[in-house]
């Protein structure tokens, strides 16, 4: 069975109502807050979507999304976020998406599982290896995409869920001289086998018709490695300016280019407090003070 929902206002978004399409095997998800969320809680094998779409096309899009997939992933059990400038046409009986739609997927067999970035219009066709992120494993993302027309680039980002940290992943080129890509339709896609029909989710964290910024650089988590080495991580890859007062900037912890470790001046003593000024030039921690006790994890 075939639902269609009118309509569903996205406050407080100053664009049309979205039409949503959905099917029966799909289940409301109240994990995550969120504008809309999805479980896949199918009966059978098979090939399952939803999507919403609007009535005029976006020409700015910032759109952050939650993306839950709980199996290695293989051809037979996979999925795929898209965005489209058109409806699909069916849920079942084709696996094809309308020409020119932007797609996001992850499942192959193989220990090397990218996560690809498609779009055959603009010959779009990447390959992102799992080393910031590890989607050839059981994963639970977010994924933010910012698209503008008038931009010669659109941005995609991903972190692990609900961690508050995203990094770069690619950058992809959605237009040329003569034409111009515009999505207005939103959506997921689940292939499964009898025995994953509840192994996915999808869900929008965030859904803006412009470009929002990115969120300034702020520490999320500090700790001590040992008596002369500090690590700190950043919800963004650390910047060129970062600095530590009483400290040198050491290395970069290895696939992970927002956590950085800083050695300090003066040794550490097991068990003390140490006060930390840690800024950029977008970021000052004057006001907020880190303290790291040795071998201790604060927040």
């Amino acid at each position: 069975m075939i639902l269609t929902i009118l309509p569903l206002v996205f406050c407080p978004l100053e664009v049309d109502s979205l039409v949503w399409t959905v099917s029966s095997e799909w289940s409301s998800s109240n994990e995550i807050e969120s504008f809309e969320s999805w479980n896949l809680d199918a009966l059978n094998a098979g090939t399952y979507r939803v999507w919403g779409c609007a009535t005029e096309p976006f020409t700015e899009l910032t759109l952050d999304m939650r993306w839950r997939q709980d199996l290695h992933g293989s051809n037979n059990n996979h999925s795929r976020i898209f965005l489209t400038e058109s409806p699909p046409e069916s849920f079942l009986e084709s696996e094809f998406l309308p020409v020119g739609s932007l797609s996001f997927s992850i499942g192959t067999n193989g220990s090397e599982d990218p996560l690809e970035i498609s779009n055959a219009q603009f010959d779009v066709f990447h390959e992102i290896p799992p080393e910031l992120l590890n989607y050839a494993e059981p994963f639970d993302l977010d994924l933010s995409v910012r698209y503008s027309k008038d931009s010669s680039y659109s941005s995609i980002r991903a972190g692990a869920y609900d961690s508050g940290w995203s990094l770069p992943i690619s950058n992809i080129a959605l237009s040329n001289s003569n034409e111009i890509w515009a999505p207005r339709c939103i959506g997921f896609e689940a292939t499964c086998t009898s025995s994953n029909t509840d192994a996915f989710s999808w869900g929008l964290e965030r859904l803006e018709p412009l470009w929002q910024p990115l969120e300034s650089h702020k520490v999320l988590s500090h700790r001590a490695i040992d008596s002369a080495s500090i690590e700190i991580m950043l919800n963004r890859p650390s910047p060129v300016d970062l600095i530590v007062e009483t400290a040198t900037y050491e290395t970069n912890v290895p696939g992970r280019p927002n956590q950085v470790i800083f050695s300090v001046m003066t040794p550490m003593i097991n068990g003390s407090s140490n006060n930390f000024h840690v800024f950029t030039n977008e970021m000052d921690t004057r006001k907020v003070l880190i303290k790291l006790g040795l071998w201790k994890r604060t927040r």
